[in-house]
């Protein structure tokens, strides 16, 4: 996604921006990846407010507009559920 954006905006225009083919062989082709917002494990509020305020940003679609406002497709917000990219 950030590729793709840059491609439009920071002058990459020489080159040609693909999404990968899943390979088995590399875990994280298989899965969108994900953003995450560290905070220290013993601030379990903060964890919850944070995980809250993301599924009511992906509930009413707001994730998937704020991609779609930077030129990106929407779909880009569709990442299942949280999990540790390895």
């Amino acid at each position: 996604m950030t590729a793709a954006y840059n491609q439009k905006t920071a002058g990459y225009r020489g080159y040609k921006v693909l999404p990968i083919r899943a390979d088995a062989a590399v875990p994280a082709s298989q899965s969108p990846s994900q953003a995450g917002f560290p905070y220290q494990k013993s601030n379990s509020a903060l964890g919850e407010a944070i995980s809250a305020d993301i599924a009511e940003m992906h509930k009413t679609g707001e994730i998937a507009k704020i991609i779609q406002s930077y030129g990106l497709q929407p779909s880009a917000a569709d990442v299942g559920e949280p999990r540790l990219v390895q």
